[in-house]
C-alpha cells in the first residue's frame, strides 16, 4: 500500500463537459466540474473568494392578472425609462401589456382578444423609440409566416398612472343654432375603473344661440356643478378633464326639447389622451390605416368670396390620415378628375363656381373611437392626373366638422388661392408596403428596420366578372304644341270685334284696327297700333332665348280679299274691292289671325309682347330679336280661357304641353280705336317703376317694373260725367308693370285736366306714389323706356277728344318701396341633393327671371298683389327651366307655389325679410362638357382588392370590353356606358374593391374636326417642287386620290384665342369619317390610312391625303372627320382607379359578398354584384367650327370627343386615372424569409415631428441570401456592422448609411458614406445563426444566439461568431440538446435567453416540450425516435424514450455562462417563460404570466416557490493512469455538502464501475472543515440491498472518482474547495 495523498480541487474553473476525464495530456483542468445546479462563483458575489455558493432564489412582484392561464410571452427592458414591458398571453383572451416600473408600480397599458398572442410564439423583435412601444412578432412555422402584423403603442397615451382622463365632446352644430330647440338637458355619468358609477350624476342646463356661447355657458355650468370634472369650452367641443386618477370613464348624454318632446342630440366623446378599452387592431397596428373613401369633388359657389382661382382648372384631390404617433397614413383613393362642368341649358358664360367641395366623409372620422387616435387629416391636391402632390392643409377636427348622425359632413373648400408646397414622395405614397407579418425588427439611424416579411395577397383563383357595353340614350327634348286663333276685339262689339291687320299707304306702316262699317274715324297710328313685325309675337316667358312665334292673319275664300307682299297676309285696303272683302269677312267673323307653336314639354307662361318691338335697328322701338323686347306689354283682352291644360291670368296664362300633344289656346288684344264718331275718348297707358323715390333718369331706367299694382285717376275736371271703362280688371299693371286706361264719352266732347295715382296695399297706410308723373308730350308712345328721355314730368294732364297720353309712373315716396315689396328666396337642387347653378327661376305675373347661383339659391323681387281691396296677399306660381335641347325631369312636380304672406300683421312687406319657399328639385341630365368612354375603345378591366389599412395585391384582369366607333358595325353615337358584373366572392382579406382600367389602347392623339377643300387627285406633277396635283372630279371615276384640306383647324386656332388644337400628319396616321357635311352621320365604317404622301419634308402640313378607294361617298367641304395616331402594342401596362370604391359586406366572414357600384346592385347568394361606370377617357363638348366662304364663315356646330378638357390649355389633356398598379398572374402572397425592408425617417422639420417608421415604399428593401433561411432577429450591435442580420444558418452584417469597401489581397474592408439605409456586407464566415429568435441575447454591442442545427451558442465580435459553446467546453452538453429537441414540435420548443448584468451572467432556458405534438418543425425537425447522447443533467438522454419506445416529454434545462470568466457557470433549476435585466443590478424572470425578482430571496434555490438545492459536481482526475483506493473527503465550506453521488467510472477491472454516497450527518466538523470517509460500492453485486452493500461492500478504487456534492440549506452556504484523500492502489504497482 502507498502513502496516502490529498487531492486539491479549487472550484474556480467552470462546467466542462467536453474534456476527458482520464486524459492524461492535456489534463482535466484541475478548477473545471461537469456539472452545476444553482450555484455560482462566490467571487462574482463580491465575497467568498474562489467558492462556489448557492444562489438566492427569486421573490413574485406582485401584478393582477386576468383569470385563466397566463404565459409571458415576450418582456423588454426600457432603459431609457427604467421600466419592463411585460406581454401576457391570456387563456380567456384577455391578452395584456404590463409595464413595471422600478418602484414595484405595475401599470396595465392595454389588454384585449385583439392583441392575439400566442402561448407558442415569442416575442422577440420589441423596441422603444420615444416612448412608443414597436413590437413584430412573426414567426416561421413550416415554410409559412405565422403571427401578428408588426405593431406600436403609444406608451404614455396607454399608461393610466396618476393619469387624469381627458376627453373631447363635439356637438351637432345644427342642433345648437336650431332656434325650435327650446331646452337642453345633459346627464354626465362617471364610472370607476370597475365599471360602477360615482355619484352624483353630473346633471346641467347649457345655454347659447351659438356654439360658442353653448359650449361656455355649458362649461361653466359644468365646473359648478361638481369637482369631478374640470370643463372648458374651446371653439367647437367640450373639453373635459376627469379630476379622480386612473381608468375612469364617463357616459356623455345629451337631450333636446322641441314642441315639448325631449330627445337625443347625438355627441361624440373622444377619448384624448387614452387608449378607448379593450385594445382593437385600428389602435395598435403599425401600419396606419389609410382613408378607404374616394374624395368627392362638387364645384360650388361662395358669394363672399369676390374672386375665381378654379375656372378652366382640373384638379385631383387625396386625403391622409395624422395619427396621434407623428404617423402618416397612405393616401386615400384618388378622387376623379374635377373640373367644372355646367348642367346642360343653365346658365354657364361665367361659371358662377368659385371653389371645390371636397366630400371626404369616413365613418371612421366620425366614429368617437377613431378619433382617439386620428389627430389630422391631410388635404392635398394635385394640378391633373400626372401632377405633382401639393399640401393644401392639414385640418384639425374643428375644421372638418365631426358628424354626430349619420350625414355626410365631412367637407373642405378648396378655393385654390394659396401657395401650396410640394410633398416628398416618402410623404405621399398612395401604395402601403408595410409587411403582413414581419419575423424580425430593429431600429438604426432614425429609421426601422423589419426583416423577414409575409407580403402581399394572393390573386382571385377565378375572377368570374365581365363587362356589358350599354349606351345611354341621347338627350331628345320632347315636345308639343301650342296653337290657336287670335282676335283683336273693339270695343263697340259686333263686327268691331274681328279686326284685320293691314298695310296703312298713308303712313306707310302695317296697322290693326279702327275698321267699321263706315270705314276708319281715326288713323291707328293715332292709338300707337303699328305692328312692324306683321304679326303680333307670342312667347313662353321662362325660355332664356325667347322662343316664340309671330301670328299669321288668314285670308278667308270667297271674299276677294288681296294682300301685300311680305310675311304675315297683310290686308291690301288701297283695293276697294279687297276692303268691301274684309269688311264683309269681319261682319261674318271670318278675320282673325292663327299662332302654332312648338314648345318643349312641360309647363309655360305664354305672353304677348308689344305691338311696338321691331326688326329694324335703330327704330326707336325695342329691338326683335334682342334681349328686352319681352319686357315690353301691350293692351291683352284675354291670353287663353283657364280650362284642361290651360290657366289665364288675362294678361298671361300657364299652359302644360305634353309629348305629342296639342293645345288649343285663343288670345284676344283690345283694339283702342273708336269706331264710332259720336264716341270721345282718351287712352293713357303706360308703366310703373320703382326707382325707391328716385327721379333720376339712370335710376328710373335700372328700376324694377311694379306689377300687381292699381292704377286710379285722382280727379277729372272741365267736363261733364265720364264714363270710365277699364274693361274688367285690367286696372291692375301685368308683368312688366304695364297698365292701360281708356276713358269715354257718348256725344260729347271729352275736355278738362286730370290726375292719376297709385294706392297700396291698404288705403289706411297712406303709402302713394305721389302726384307726377312723365308724360310723352309728342303723344306718340313708342314703348316701354325707350324714348324715356323725351318725357316730361307733369302732374296733369289737359285732356283733348280722342287723345292719346304715354306716361310713366314712378315711385315718389321710399316708405312704398320698403313696404309694398319682397323677396322670394328658394333653392333649387337635383335629387342627390346637389344645389344648381345656372337654372332659371320666373314667378308668374312677373318680368323678372332669376339665376340661381352657385349654392342654387335664386331670388325674385314681388310686389304685393293690389286685386283685392284690403288684401295684399301674394300667390306666386314658380317654374323653373334651364336651356333649349336639355332633359328635364321634376320628381315632385314641375311647379312650386308660394301665398307670399305680409311680413307683418299690418300687412306690411319688408325687402329686409325675404319669404322662403321650400327647396325645387329639379333633375337635369348632361353637362357642357362630358366625360365619357371613347369610341373606338378597348377597355382592359381588373378588380383591385384592398385590406383594411389599404394595401393592396396585384390587380386582377377580366375579359376587355371593345366599344366600337360610332360608324363601325354595332356603334352607337350615344354616350357608352359599362355595366360590370361581378360572381365569385371577395377574398376573406379584403376590406373594399375598385374596378380598374388601363388606358386606351387604341390611340395616341385624335382629333375630330371638319374638312375644308376636298381635291380629287387624278395625278401629280413631279415637274414641281413640291409636286401638284392634277385635280379630277368625283363624278369622273378617275381619281387616285383624296386630299383634304385641314385649314379649318387653322382658321380655328385663329378665332378661337389661345387654342392649342392642331394636327399634322405622321407615318401610319388614320382617318375615320363620321359625318358628311349636311351633318348626317355615316352608316358605313369608313376609315382609312393617311397616305404617305401627305407627310414629309415638302408635304403640305395643313392636308391630309388618302388613296381614292370607290366605296366612300363624295366628300364635301364641312364633313366631320377623325384624323388620329393609333397606338404601339406595349407589352405591359399598367390598371388605375377610376375614382369609385365598393365595400365588401361583412368582410372577413364567411358571408361576405361584394358592395355595388354607381347605380347598381349588392351581390347575394343569387345576384352578382354590378355597378355602372359612366366617366372615361374622353370629354365631348360641343366645337364651333367654320369653313371660310370667302370671307363669309359657314359655321358648323358639333359635338365631339376630345382628349382636351379645354380647346385653349394644352395641359389639359386629362385622365381621371388614380394609383396605378399592375397584373401579374404568377403574383402570389409570399414569404420573403431573407428580404429586409426599412422604414422612413423619425425626423422633425423645424417645430413639426415626422415619424416615418411607420412608412414602407415598395422600393425600400433589400435581400439577404435566401439559402442560410429566414431571419429570425435584426440587431443593431454599432459603428462596423450596425445591424446584425440573423438567419437560421447565417448572420449577415448590414451597414446604415455606409458601406464596406473591400480590398482582396488583404481580405479587409473600410467602411465608405453611403446613402442608402441598406448595405449589405459579407456574411460571417461560421456558419452559425439560430432558429429560434427568443435565444438571441443582447446587451449593448455584445450578442449571443444558440443556434439548434450546428449544436452550438455562439458570441459575436466584430470580426466573427465565436462558438463559445466549443470553446469553453460545453459542447457535448449543447449537441446533447440539440439533438433531442430536433425531435420535437420546433413551435413548442422555446429557448430564452437573456443577460444578468449584476452577474454578468448570459442564461439560456431551454423550456419544457410536450411530447405529445407531431415531431417536425421549423426546417425539417428530426425524424429519429430514438435520441442519443447525455441530457447534461446526469441522465442518460435514452430515458427521453419510454418503455414502449414512444418520445417522452422534454424536460427543462437553464444553463448560464458567465460572460465576466467565459465559463459555464452552472444549470439552474428556474424554468422561467421570459426573463430580462433592469438596470445594471436587477433581474427578473416570469413563470405562468408573474414577475419575479432573482437573487434577493434568501430563501437560496427558491424559484417560482418551490425550493430546488445546490449541487455541483465535481471529478477527481488527477493521476489518471493510477488506480487509487479511496478514503476520505474534507470540504472547506461554511455548511455540510451532501456527496450525493460519487461514481468511479468502469474500467477494466470494474466493467460497471462504481458508485456510492455520504449523507449529510456522516460529516463531521473538524477545525473548520467537514470531514467524510468514503463509504463502499452500493452496487457491490454480492449484496442485494444497496443499503446493506454502502455498508459492507467493496471499497471504492478507480483511476478517477466523480462526486456530485448537493446543499439542501434554504441560507446561503458556500465550497470553497474540496480535498480527496487516496493512496496508490497496489494494483498499480
Amino acid at each position: 500500500m502507498g502513502i496516502k495523498q490529498w487531492v486539491r480541487r479549487v472550484l474556480s474553473g467552470g462546467m466542462n463537459t467536453d474534456d476527458d476525464i482520464r486524459a492524461v495530456l492535456p489534463p482535466y483542468p484541475e478548477m473545471d466540474y461537469t456539472d452545476s445546479e444553482n450555484t455560482r462563483l462566490a467571487a462574482i458575489n463580491g465575497g467568498y473568494y474562489n467558492s462556489r455558493i448557492s444562489i438566492k432564489g427569486n421573490i413574485e412582484i406582485t401584478n393582477e392578472l386576468y383569470a385563466g392561464e397566463n404565459k409571458c410571452v415576450g418582456v423588454y427592458e426600457d432603459r431609457e425609462n427604467g421600466t419592463l414591458i411585460a406581454f401576457i398571453y391570456n387563456s380567456e383572451d384577455n391578452h395584456a401589456i404590463f409595464q413595471y416600473q422600478k418602484n414595484n408600480i405595475w401599470t396595465e397599458l392595454c389588454h384585449g382578444a385583439d392583441l392575439n398572442f400566442n402561448p407558442n410564439r415569442k416575442i422577440t423583435g420589441i423596441d422603444v423609440i420615444d416612448n412608443l412601444l414597436y413590437w413584430s412578432e412573426g414567426r416561421e412555422v413550416g415554410n409559412e409566416a405565422e403571427g401578428n402584423p408588426p405593431r406600436v403603442l403609444n406608451i404614455e397615451k396607454a399608461n393610466d398612472y396618476l393619469k387624469k382622463r381627458k376627453y373631447n365632446v363635439y356637438f351637432n352644430e345644427s342642433d345648437i343654432t336650431n332656434p325650435e330647440i327650446t331646452g337642453w338637458l345633459s346627464f354626465i355619468t362617471i364610472y370607476n375603473p370597475e365599471g360602477v358609477v360615482v355619484p352624483p350624476i353630473i346633471e346641467t342646463i347649457p345655454t347659447g344661440s351659438t356654439l360658442k356661447e353653448f359650449l361656455t355657458d355649458f362649461a361653466q355650468k359644468i365646473n359648478d356643478e361638481t369637482g369631478q370634472i374640470t370643463a372648458v369650452g374651446c371653439d367647437c367641443h367640450l373639453e373635459l378633464t376627469l379630476t379622480p386618477l386612473g381608468k375612469y370613464t364617463i357616459l356623455f348624454n345629451l337631450f333636446k326639447t322641441v314642441d315639448g318632446l325631449s330627445t337625443t342630440s347625438q355627441t361624440r366623446a373622444v377619448p384624448e389622451n387614452f387608449y378607448p378599452s379593450p385594445m382593437t387592431n385600428e389602435y395598435m397596428d403599425r401600419v396606419k390605416y389609410a382613408p378607404l373613401v374616394v374624395p368627392v369633388c362638387t364645384f360650388k359657389n361662395d358669394p363672399d368670396f369676390t374672386q375665381n382661382f378654379v375656372g378652366k382648372k382640373y384638379f385631383q384631390f387625396a386625403t391622409q390620415y395624422v395619427y396621434d404617433n407623428n404617423e402618416y397614413s397612405c393616401l386615400s383613393p384618388i378622387s376623379k378628375l374635377a373640373f367644372d362642368q355646367n348642367f346642360c341649358g343653365t346658365n354657364n358664360e361665367f361659371s358662377p363656381h368659385n371653389y371645390v367641395e371636397i366630400d371626404f366623409y369616413d365613418k371612421r372620422l366620425n366614429d368617437a373611437n377613431s378619433l382617439s387616435i386620428i389627430k389630422n387629416v391631410n388635404i392635398y391636391v394635385r394640378y391633373g392626373y400626372q401632377g405633382e402632390w401639393r399640401l393644401v392643409k392639414t385640418l384639425e377636427r374643428c375644421d372638418y366638422n365631426i358628424s354626430t348622425t349619420l350625414e355626410r359632413s365631412n367637407i373642405f373648400k378648396f378655393y385654390n388661392d394659396g401657395s401650396y408646397p410640394v410633398q416628398a414622395l416618402e410623404l405621399v405614397s398612395t401604395e402601403n408596403n408595410m409587411p403582413l407579418i414581419a419575423t424580425a425588427q430593429t431600429f438604426a439611424q432614425n429609421r426601422g428596420y423589419l426583416g423577414g416579411t409575409l407580403e402581399g395577397y394572393d390573386n382571385i383563383e377565378c375572377v368570374d366578372a365581365n363587362l356589358e357595353l350599354t349606351y345611354k340614350e341621347a338627350c331628345v327634348e320632347e315636345t308639343g304644341t301650342l296653337s290657336g286663333n287670335f282676335f283683336i276685339r273693339n270695343r263697340a262689339g259686333g263686327m268691331t270685334n274681328y279686326q284685320p291687320i293691314y298695310f296703312n299707304s298713308f303712313s306707310s306702316e302695317v296697322e290693326y284696327g279702327g275698321l267699321s262699317g263706315a270705314g276708319f274715324v281715326l288713323g291707328p297710328s293715332q292709338m300707337t297700333q303699328q305692328l312692324d313685325l306683321r304679326g303680333f309675337t307670342i312667347y313662353s316667358a321662362q325660355d332664356p332665348n325667347g322662343l316664340n312665334v309671330q301670328t299669321v292673319q288668314r285670308v278667308p275664300a270667297g271674299y276677294g280679299i288681296l294682300t301685300v307682299a311680305g310675311d304675315g297676309n297683310i290686308y291690301n285696303i288701297a283695293d276697294a274691292g279687297s276692303l268691301t272683302g274684309i269688311i264683309d269677312a269681319m261682319v261674318d267673323g271670318e278675320v282673325y289671325s292663327t299662332y302654332s307653336i312648338e314648345l318643349p314639354v312641360g309647363k309655360h307662361i305664354i305672353r304677348v309682347a308689344s305691338n311696338l318691338i321691331s326688326s329694324e335697328p335703330n327704330s326707336g322701338m325695342y329691338s326683335y330679336p334682342g334681349s328686352n323686347w319681352q319686357t315690353t306689354s301691350l293692351c291683352a283682352k284675354q291670353v287663353g280661357t283657364t280650362g284642361g291644360s290651360v290657366t289665364s291670368f288675362y294678361h298671361e296664362a300657364i299652359v302644360e304641353i305634353t309629348a305629342g300633344g296639342t293645345v288649343t289656346m285663343d288670345i284676344e288684344v283690345w283694339d283702342m280705336i273708336p269706331t264710332d264718331a259720336t264716341i270721345n275718348q282718351w287712352l293713357f297707358m303706360g308703366y310703373m317703376l320703382d326707382a325707391e323715390g328716385s327721379a333720376e333718369i339712370p335710376n328710373l331706367l335700372a328700376a324694377p317694373r311694379a306689377e300687381r299694382q292699381l292704377v286710379e285717376e285722382a280727379s277729372i275736371t272741365g267736363g261733364s260725367t265720364i264714363n270710365i271703362n277699364s274693361f274688367g280688371n285690367l286696372g291692375l299693371t301685368d308683368h312688366n308693370g304695364f297698365f292701360y286706361k281708356l276713358y269715354v264719352r257718348v256725344g260729347a266732347s271729352l275736355a278738362g285736366t286730370g290726375e292719376v295715382a297709385v294706392s297700396g296695399a291698404d288705403t289706411t297706410q297712406a303709402i302713394s306714389y305721389g302726384d307726377e308723373f312723365l308724360y310723352n308730350a309728342s303723344g306718340y308712345i313708342l314703348d316701354g323706356l325707350v324714348d324715356i328721355f323725351d318725357y316730361t314730368s307733369v302732374n296733369q294732364l289737359t285732356l283733348t277728344n280722342d287723345d292719346f297720353f304715354a306716361v310713366i309712373l314712378y315711385n315718389h315716396y321710399e316708405n312704398y318701396s320698403n313696404n309694398c315689396r319682397t323677396q322670394i328666396r328658394g333653392v333649387v337642387k337635383n335629387s342627390d341633393g346637389l344645389e344648381l347653378s345656372g337654372v332659371q327661376a320666373l314667378c308668374h305675373l312677373t318680368n323678372r327671371i332669376a339665376i340661381t347661383d352657385g349654392d342654387g339659391v335664386y331670388e325674385i323681387l314681388v310686389y304685393a298683389d293690389l286685386e283685392i281691396a284690403g288684401e295684399n296677399t301674394r300667390q306666386g306660381r314658380l317654374l323653373f327651366k334651364t336651356g333649349s335641347n336639355c332633359c328635364l325631369s321634376y320628381p315632385f312636380g314641375e311647379n312650386l307655389i308660394a301665398t307670399v304672406t305680409p311680413f307683418t300683421p299690418g300687412g306690411n312687406y319688408s325687402i329686409n325679410f325675404p319669404f322662403t319657399v321650400s327647396d325645387f328639385t329639379l333633375d337635369i341630365d348632361g353637362y357642357d362638357i362630358e366625360h365619357w368612354w371613347k369610341h373606338r375603345n378597348n377597355v382592359k378591366p381588373a378588380i383591385r382588392y384592398m385590406d383594411t389599412a389599404g394595401r393592396t395585391g396585384r390587380d386582377n384582369p377580366f375579359t376587355p370590353l371593345f366599344i366600337p366607333f360610332i360608324t363601325d358595325e354595332g356603334g352607337n353615337p350615344n354616350q357608352p356606358v359599362i355595366k360590370w358584373v361581378i360572381n365569385h366572392i371577395p377574398p376573406v382579406w379584403a376590406e373594399k374593391y375598385q374596378i380598374v382600367v388601363q388606358q386606351n389602347p387604341l390611340y395616341n392623339r385624335y382629333l375630330q374636326f371638319i374638312v375644308g377643300d376636298v381635291t380629287y387627285v387624278k395625278l401629280w406633277d413631279y415637274t414641281t417642287e413640291p409636286p401638284t396635283a392634277i385635280p379630277t372630279t368625283f363624278e369622273a371615276g378617275d381619281a387616285t386620290e383624296i386630299s383634304f384640306s385641314l385649314i379649318p383647324i387653322v382658321n380655328y386656332q385663329q378665332q378661337n384665342t389661345g387654342s392649342i388644337l392642331g394636327y399634322i400628319p405622321e407615318k401610319g396616321d388614320r382617318i375615320t369619317f363620321m359625318k358628311d357635311s349636311e351633318g348626317v352621320q355615316y352608316t358605313q365604317f369608313f376609315d382609312y390610312e393617311i397616305s404617305s404622301r401627305g407627310i414629309g419634308t415638302f408635304a403640305d402640313p395643313t392636308a391630309a391625303i388618302i388613296q381614292y378607294n370607290s366605296s366612300l361617298p363624295e366628300i364635301a367641304i364641312g364633313t366631320l372627320v377623325e384624323l388620329y395616331t393609333p397606338k404601339k402594342q406595349v407589352e405591359t401596362d399598367f390598371y388605375y382607379e377610376i375614382g369609385e370604391v365598393m365595400e365588401i359586406i361583412d368582410a372577413g366572414l364567411s358571408t361576405r359578398k361584394h358592395g355595388k357600384g354607381t347605380d347598381g346592385q349588392d351581390q347575394t347568394d343569387l345576384l352578382p354584384a354590378t355597378g355602372f361606370i359612366y366617366d372615361g377617357d374622353t370629354f365631348v363638348k360641343n366645337r364651333n367650327m367654320f369653313v371660310l366662304d370667302g370671307t363669309e364663315p359657314n359655321y358648323y356646330d358639333y359635338s365631339v370627343e376630345d382628349q382636351y378638357i379645354y380647346d385653349t390649355d394644352a395641359n389639359s389633356l386629362q385622365f381621371s386615372y388614380g394609383t396605378p398598379n399592375i397584373a401579374d398572374p404568377d403574383y402570389a402572397q409570399y414569404f420573403f424569409i431573407a428580404r429586409v425592408r426599412f422604414s422612413g425617417l423619425y425626423n422633425t422639420d423645424g417645430n413639426k415631428l415626422f415619424n416615418g417608421l411607420s412608412t414602407f415604399t415598395q422600393i425600400a428593401y433589400g435581400n439577404c441570401d435566401q439559402m442560410f433561411g429566414v431571419i429570425q432577429r435584426l440587431i443593431r450591435v454599432g459603428e462596423k456592422a450596425e445591424i446584425l442580420a440573423i438567419q437560421s444558418h447565417k448572420v449577415q452584417p448590414i451597414y446604415v448609411n455606409t458601406a464596406p469597401l473591400y480590398e482582396l489581397q488583404s481580405n479587409s474592408s473600410t467602411l465608405t458614406v453611403s446613402d442608402s439605409p441598406l448595405n449589405f456586407g459579407i456574411p460571417f464566415k461560421s456558419p452559425f445563426g439560430t432558429q429560434h429568435p427568443e435565444s438571441v441575447v443582447v446587451d449593448g454591442n455584445s450578442v449571443w444566439a444558440y443556434d439548434m442545427f450546428e449544436a452550438v451558442i455562439w458570441y459575436h465580435n466584430s470580426a466573427d461568431l465565436i462558438p463559445i459553446s466549443d470553446i469553453y467546453k460545453y459542447k457535448k452538453k449543447i449537441i446533447s440538446l440539440s439533438e433531442e429537441l430536433r425531435d420535437y414540435n420546433q413551435t413548442r420548443v422555446h429557448i430564452t435567453g437573456s443577460h444578468d448584468r449584476n452577474f454578468e451572467e448570459v442564461i439560456w432556458a431551454f423550456e419544457f416540450v410536450s411530447a405529445t405534438e407531431p415531431i417536425g418543425g421549423l426546417e425539417g425537425g428530426g425524424t429519429d425516435p430514438v435520441p442519443d447522447g447525455d441530457g447534461g443533467d446526469g441522465m442518460d438522454v435514452g430515458s427521453r424514450v419510454g418503455a414502449q419506445g414512444e418520445l417522452l416529454d422534454f424536460d427543462p434545462v437553464t444553463i448560464v455562462f458567465s460572460r465576466k470568466r467565459d465559463k459555464w457557470e452552472t444549470r439552474q433549476t428556474m424554468y422561467p417563460e421570459a426573463m430580462s435585466p433592469l438596470g445594471g443590478t436587477r433581474f427578473f424572470a416570469f413563470k405562468d404570466g408573474k414577475m419575479w425578482e432573482n437573487n434577493i430571496n434568501p430563501l437560496t434555490c427558491n424559484f417560482f416557490g418551490v425550493q430546488y438545492n445546490a449541487k455541483i459536481t465535481v471529478p477527481i482526475t488527477q493521476f489518471p493512469q493510477m488506480i487509487k483506493d479511496w478514503y476520505a473527503i474534507r470540504e472547506k465550506a461554511n455548511k455540510v455538502w451532501a456527496a450525493i453521488e460519487i461514481v468511479i467510472p468502469p474500467n477494466s477491472r470494474y466493467p460497471n464501475g462504481m458508485t456510492s454516497r455520504i449523507t449529510k450527518n456522516n460529516f463531521t466538523n473538524f477545525e473548520g472543515d467537514y470531514w467524510a470517509q468514503f463509504f463502499k460500492d452500493m452496487t457491490d453485486p454480492s449484496f442485494v440491498s444497496q443499503t446493506e452493500a454502502l455498508q459492507r461492500g467493496r471499497e471504492l478504487k478507480g483511476d478517477v472518482m466523480i462526486i456530485t456534492l448537493q446543499n439542501s440549506d434554504t441560507s446561503e452556504a458556500y465550497i470553497n474547495e474540496i480535498d480527496v484523500n487516496f493512496t496508490p492502489s497496489e494494483e498499480t504497482f
